[in-house]
């Protein structure tokens, strides 16, 4: 971290957990060797969605691919709760002393607060502090104010905090150099994610406040030093049709095909019950298809003949009963079963009635 000590850092969007339209994970799987190849130390990742079912499962499996451990992931404070932001971090170089979630009531969706320490670090001289934000997509004033509440008090010495700090996320903003678009060319419906809101209620240019309070505030931006041109790390598609699919605001070189729909669930099928000894067959029960065994015919002895096993003494005669006349037919299974099989069984008088 100092002391001619590297660290590299990366922020990476993987876009509703990296699902494709059909629900596969084909696409995490290529961001994922991306983000392998570049072996960042600590790495924040936004937007992933369904991170928290069967117990973080896909997050930890994401990790364990990069070989980095989870800091922390936290749910969006508006939604549905299945957009999360995550912080990772490699334990060969830092080690984590710190982690917080503070501003859980302001931010759209979180900020995440964790103190590294190198690992070979006697001290807290060397420390680091890391900031993972994805600040709201509402609206330019949205941003203002998650930005105004938290992150510029870590641009500049504060006290209990390290000296150094890095800030990582997606900001949902225009870079502060970067041409405004044009705007003939963007649907109007999203005019106020992204541009200032005149007095009168036109619209003005691209809303980089946040931008601007960030850098005035002692914040740097990394790319202002560097003289390569800013690019994008991975390979850009071809523009989407704004609409249902659309997710980040207008305005950004390079855009990404988003969206991602639920395929309806497979039909219902009927449960088959195989035992022999199903006494009725219901609208959900269906009893296994197959050849009806032959009857007996009539000069077959008594004691010959196929006898179902009975589960209850016989009443009181003697003679053939409806137990005695084979399997009984299949009901259509379209049909509904008599009242009686639904709700009792049938007297005993009525169930070893002569024939």
């Amino acid at each position: 971290m100092t002391d001619g000590r590297q660290l590299r850092a990366g922020t990476w969007n993987i876009l509703c957990g990296g699902l494709g339209p059909d629900g596969s994970e084909n696409r995490l799987r290529k961001q994922t060797e991306v983000l392998a190849a570049l072996r960042p130390d600590v790495l924040a990742l936004q937007e992933c969605s369904y991170g928290g079912h069967q117990g973080e499962c896909r997050l930890l499996g994401l990790a364990d691919a990069l070989g980095m451990t989870p800091v922390a992931m936290e749910p969006s404070r508006v939604g549905d709760s299945l957009n999360f932001t995550a912080l990772l971090y490699r334990r060969e170089k830092p080690r984590l002393v710190d982690r917080r979630r503070p501003a859980a009531q302001i931010f759209h969706h979180a900020l995440i607060r964790a103190r590294f320490r190198p690992v070979d670090a006697g001290d807290d001289s060397r420390d680091l502090l890391v900031l993972a934000t994805h600040l709201s997509h509402a609206g330019g004033t949205a941003r203002l104010a998650e930005v105004g509440s938290w992150l510029t008090d870590h641009a500049g010495d504060f006290p209990g905090a390290p000296r150094r700090s890095i800030l990582m996320g997606d900001l949902n903003c225009s870079g502060f150099h970067d041409p405004d678009p044009d705007w003939s060319s963007e649907p109007p419906t999203l005019y106020a994610r992204c541009r200032l809101v005149n007095e009168d209620g036109t619209f003005g240019a691209m809303d980089r406040r946040a931008i601007r309070m960030l850098l005035d505030s002692g914040w740097e931006d990394p790319q202002a030093r560097l003289r390569e041109e800013r690019a994008a790390t991975g390979t850009p598609t071809r523009k989407p049709r704004w609409g249902s699919t659309t997710s980040s605001p207008p305005g950004t070189s390079r855009r990404w095909r988003t969206g991602r729909s639920i395929p309806p669930p497979p039909a219902r099928r009927p449960i088959t019950c195989p035992s022999s000894s199903t006494r009725y067959s219901h609208e959900h029960h269906r009893q296994p298809a197959g050849p009806r065994p032959p009857r007996p015919g009539p000069g077959t002895p008594r004691t010959a003949r196929p006898r179902r096993p009975r589960d209850r003494p016989p009443g009181p005669g003697r003679g053939r009963t409806h137990r005695d006349r084979g399997p009984r037919p299949r009901l259509d299974p379209d049909r509904r079963p008599p009242r009686r099989h639904l709700t009792r069984e049938r007297p005993a008088h009525a169930r070893h009635r002569r024939r």
